[in-house]
C-alpha cells in the first residue's frame, strides 16, 4: 500500500488528508513531505479513485452500479457526471486546489469530475442504491411488454386484431419505457443539485474504500 520508500504511516496520513479534500500544501506540512512528491501522489490516488469507480462494484457507497448497468450508463449517472463535469464545480475544485488550467489535458478534467461525482454520491443522504430500484413507470412497461407478447403466446394463429393489440401494447410499453427514463434523469439530477441531509461519513468512507483498495492494488 506505500508509495516507493514511504512509511506507512505518512502514506495514510497523506490517503486521509486526500479523503478529507485537503490542498497539497496542507497535506506536505503534515507530512513532511515535499509538495511536488505529494502533488504526484495526489493524481495518483484520482486515477486509483477513477479505477475503483469503473471496475468495483462495492467502492463508495456502491457507485459503480449508480452510474451504470452492465456497462451502458444509466440515466442518474449521467446527469450526476455532467453536474459534476459542469464549469461551476470544476472551476470551484480547482479555486480550493489552487489549480492552474496550464497544461491540463482532458485525462486530468476526467478525474476531477469523477472525484466530484464520487464525493457528491458519498455525501448522498439515506441508501442512493435504493433508488436503483425500478421504477412503477418501468414496472408498467414491463407488464404491458408481457401482456403483448401473452396475447400472441395464447393465439396459434393470432388474427390481424390480436396482432394489432399486441403491436399497440408494444407501443405503449416503449412509449413508458422513455417516460420512465426521462424521469430517472430529472430525479437523478434533483438529488445531485440539493444534496440535502448530507451523508456525514462520505470522508471516512473515501479513506476506507481507498485504503481498502490499495492494500490489494499498490501505486
Amino acid at each position: 500500500m506505500t508509495y516507493s520508500k514511504m512509511s506507512e504511516a505518512t502514506f495514510l496520513a497523506m490517503l486521509k488528508g486526500f479523503a478529507d479534500q485537503q490542498t497539497v500544501q496542507q497535506i506536505a506540512s503534515k507530512t513532511d513531505v515535499s509538495e511536488r512528491s505529494v502533488r504526484d501522489i495526489v493524481w495518483k490516488l484520482r486515477q486509483c479513485m477513477y479505477d475503483m469507480v469503473m471496475f468495483d462494484p462495492h467502492a463508495f457507497r456502491g457507485i459503480n452500479l449508480y452510474i451504470a448497468h452492465e456497462g451502458k450508463p444509466l440515466p442518474r449517472g449521467e446527469a450526476l457526471i455532467r453536474k459534476c463535469s459542469s464549469q461551476q464545480m470544476v472551476d470551484a475544485f480547482m479555486k480550493h486546489h489552487g489549480m492552474r488550467r496550464r497544461n491540463f489535458d482532458h485525462a486530468k478534467y476526467t478525474l476531477i469530475a469523477i472525484e466530484n461525482a464520487v464525493r457528491s454520491y458519498a455525501r448522498m443522504a439515506g441508501d442512493p442504491l435504493e433508488l436503483l430500484e425500478p421504477s412503477g413507470e418501468v414496472m408498467k412497461a414491463r407488464e404491458l411488454a408481457r401482456d403483448g407478447m401473452q396475447v400472441l403466446a395464447n393465439d396459434s394463429d393470432p388474427s390481424p386484431e390480436s396482432r394489432e393489440e399486441a403491436e399497440r401494447i408494444s407501443r405503449d410499453a416503449q412509449e413508458l419505457e422513455k417516460l420512465a427514463d426521462e424521469v430517472r434523469t430529472l430525479e437523478g439530477g434533483v438529488a445531485v443539485s440539493k444534496a440535502i441531509r448530507p451523508y456525514s461519513n462520505a470522508n471516512n468512507v473515501i479513506f476506507r474504500d481507498m485504503k481498502r483498495y490499495l492494500i490489494q492494488h499498490p501505486l
